[in-house]
């Protein structure tokens, strides 16, 4: 565990065309048993980390969004299965939670630690996601026999329940302005909804489950993911689909809008976070974390550049946004070797390109070697005798390209 949450902090974020390294912020257990993290979001301030797991027992904790230390531990009773998708209402005053089996939970945020103040059964006998109205006076929940259903959270209660989709409603999401509601389910069909639950759209395309749904802030753009390993971009208004992202490699398991709509965080199992920008929709940054798992689900926080991502081995971490677009680029990784990693006492850096320039750093960035590498085989007496773990940088200083590498100094 050491091992894997320390080294998680110096991933890197390879850009195309742009590219910085890039650092974790933080990664934290979000069920100590690394029972998967199924929802993962930041409140309306982007000051706390919502996670909720699966079972048993499961976890529901709160995270403080600026170093990871953990304000709330809630364990779901034993008679309870796993926590399926959660929510913070947007006005600060609730969290809410849907249970495998269609109870949802509700707890008083107000209070610390926040209190459970009622829990009731939506009405079917699966459920698989949720999402708060924009006012948090709402929750929809997509559930099994292709319900969909509408619930009040003052009187605790179903208002509306609709037959959505064939067989499961496994995605929810309202509009952020409140004018309707969008569900995708495993027939791969997604359908927009007024907020008592009319019909108003149908949006074929996927041919397979509908994991995630994002709403631009105007209502107009929608993205949906799916198993399929497809990202979709609708046109709502138009009700029409404006671009197909087929790259992908892997099921698409969650989206997200960063704050300024510039920019969408996708996950899939393929353990990256992908970074597009919704001007081209080409793909801007990848994030490879083969430390943390593969991410399930994920959260730009409402302000500032912090993504939060929840993995399938119950880890939860949070990446800083804030240099994508700086500007430096990245060298080939065909144009140098780096070994042994971990290392005793020396360290061989194979190098193909004359010139280029090493500075190995510890994690707090403090430099503590730096030099020239020639053409050849590279042998560098390593500047440290602390075990643990450091940054090495190999540049180019004519090109101002760069690359990023985490070293593990042993014993």
């Amino acid at each position: 565990m050491i091992f894997r949450s320390v080294l998680a902090a110096v991933l890197v974020v390879i850009l195309q065309g742009v590219a910085v390294s890039q650092e974790i912020i933080w990664s934290k257990e979000a069920h100590p048993d690394g029972l998967q993290t199924n929802g993962v979001q930041f409140d309306s301030d982007g000051d706390r980390v919502l996670t909720v797991t699966n079972c048993h027992p499961a976890k529901i904790r709160l995270f403080s969004a600026q170093d990871g230390n953990l304000i709330w531990d809630y364990e779901v009773s034993t008679n309870l299965l796993c926590i399926m998708g959660g929510g913070i209402a947007s006005n600060g005053k609730n969290i809410a939670v849907i249970e495998e089996f269609g109870n949802l939970i509700l707890f008083d945020l107000t209070t610390n630690p926040p209190d459970s103040i009622n829990a009731f059964h939506v009405g079917t006998p699966y459920a698989f996601c949720m999402d708060f109205s924009p006012s948090g006076s709402h929750v929809a929940v997509g559930g099994s026999k292709g319900k969909m259903i509408i619930c009040s959270v003052d009187s605790a209660k179903v208002l509306h329940s609709v037959k959505g989709h064939l067989d499961w409603v496994t995605a929810v999401r309202y509009d952020p302005n409140g004018q309707f509601i969008v569900s995708g389910g495993n027939d791969g069909m997604v359908k927009v909804w007024d907020t008592l639950g009319a019909p108003l759209a149908q949006l074929p395309g996927h041919v397979d489950e509908v994991t995630d749904l994002a709403i631009s802030k105007d209502g107009k753009t929608l993205i949906s993911s799916s198993r399929d390993k497809t990202i979709k971009v609708w046109d709502v208004p138009n009700k029409k689909l404006l671009k197909s992202i087929d790259n992908i490699g892997a099921a698409t398991n969650g989206v997200s809008f960063s704050p300024d709509q510039k920019h969408l965080a996708v996950v899939s199992a393929d353990s990256l976070l992908q970074i597009y920008s919704t001007n081209s929709w080409e793909l801007e940054a990848t994030t490879k974390d083969e430390i943390n798992g593969f991410g399930l689900c994920v959260h730009w926080a409402p302000v500032g550049k912090r993504i939060a991502v929840g993995t399938n081995i119950g880890m939860v971490a949070a990446y800083s946004m804030e240099t994508l677009g700086s500007g430096s680029f990245f060298l080939e990784q065909t144009s140098f070797n780096v070994y042994p990693n971990p290392l005793v006492d020396k360290l061989y850096i194979e190098s193909f390109i004359e010139g280029m320039e090493y500075i190995i750093t510890n994690l707090q960035g403090v430099e503590i070697s730096k030099g020239y590498l020639d053409s050849s085989k590279n042998e560098l007496d390593f500047p440290s005798d602390q075990p643990g773990y450091y940054l090495l940088k190999i540049l180019d200083p004519s090109t101002n390209r760069v690359q990023v590498y985490p070293i593990v100094k042993s014993k």
